[in-house]
């Protein structure tokens, strides 16, 4: 349960973070860029406790190396 708070607490962290940097990004090109970055950070912070709920807890590290060997 733990790792479930840790996890929601990063979430709202780097959301408010996201939030602030848009707020100071002046409108134009590199606005789109930045709100891509942050989207796909909030993205893999969301996937990261449901891959490892899938792969039975593992590690951090483990979880991309099984994500990405698990075809094979």
């Amino acid at each position: 349960m733990s790792s479930w708070a840790d996890a929601l607490r990063q979430l709202v962290v780097i959301s408010l973070i996201a939030a602030l940097i848009d707020l100071l990004i002046p409108s134009g090109g590199m606005k789109k860029y930045v709100r891509l970055v942050t989207g796909l950070l909030i993205m893999l912070l969301l996937l990261r406790p449901i891959a490892s709920l899938f792969l039975g807890g593992a590690a951090d590290e483990d979880v991309v190396m099984r994500l990405l060997t698990m075809n094979d």
